[in-house]
């Protein structure tokens, strides 16, 4: 007997009249109608599991037709697991958060995107951060020899996807607007699967405030 049949045969009153002899024709009209059930059964399970990254049955090919419908980028060189938790993140934003503008948020969504990324806001004092580039300082801030708000240091992620035109973006001398990704700890670096480069700049740019500028210490591996 099929769990359906025997689901559908304690519906039945309980009289003797209703009794099933096994192979007799109600029987055999219970277990049939049960093979029917069981498909619609399936079917309706099979959908939900294509719709929603939750479950092990969610495949590449599922995650390749959400990120075509949610607007991201599709690679299939990267991890269905971390397609998975990008999409996710993706259908629950923005959630119940309010303050959307602070790098505490933009951090939390980075890293339920998956990536392992830290956000930290740009001051106007001098702080030294550290760095493999020699010394790197926060506020008129230089990074090494090199002058943090004219020369890109890492990625520059304002307003394009292509970091090429992003590399000559002209953004405030005083780097008033502006925010740091990378290690946790400020001025150090993060790593990030090179596959994943122009995803994560999708999703700072669509998390980010408009007027804002992340300057990204990143190794691309």
């Amino acid at each position: 007997m099929s769990n359906i049949g025997d689901l559908t045969r304690r519906l039945f009153p309980t009289g003797y009249a209703h009794s099933f002899i096994k192979d007799s024709t109600k029987d055999k009209l219970v277990e049939g109608l049960a093979i029917s059930e069981q498909e619609v059964f399936d079917g309706a399970d099979s959908v939900l599991n294509s719709m929603l990254p939750d479950n092990t049955s969610f495949s590449s090919s599922d995650a390749t037709r959400l990120e075509l419908f949610l607007g991201m980028i599709t690679n299939l060189s990267v991890p269905l697991q971390d397609r998975k938790e990008a999409i996710i993140r993706k259908l629950n934003h923005p959630g119940d958060v309010q303050a959307r503008q602070s790098v505490d948020y933009l951090q939390n969504q980075l890293q339920l995107a998956g990536f392992s990324l830290y956000a930290h806001e740009s001051t106007d004092s001098i702080e030294t951060l550290g760095g493999s580039g020699g010394s790197v300082q926060a506020g008129d801030v230089q990074f090494g020899e090199t002058q943090f708000g004219h020369v890109m240091y890492g990625d520059k992620i304002a307003n394009s996807i292509d970091p090429l035109i992003d590399k000559v973006f002209a953004e405030d001398s005083l780097n008033r607007n502006t925010f740091i990704v990378g290690g946790a700890v400020l001025g150090s670096s993060a790593n990030v699967d090179t596959n994943r480069r122009t995803e994560l700049r999708q999703t700072i740019l669509k998390i980010k405030p408009a007027n804002t500028v992340c300057y990204a210490l990143i190794n691309y591996v």
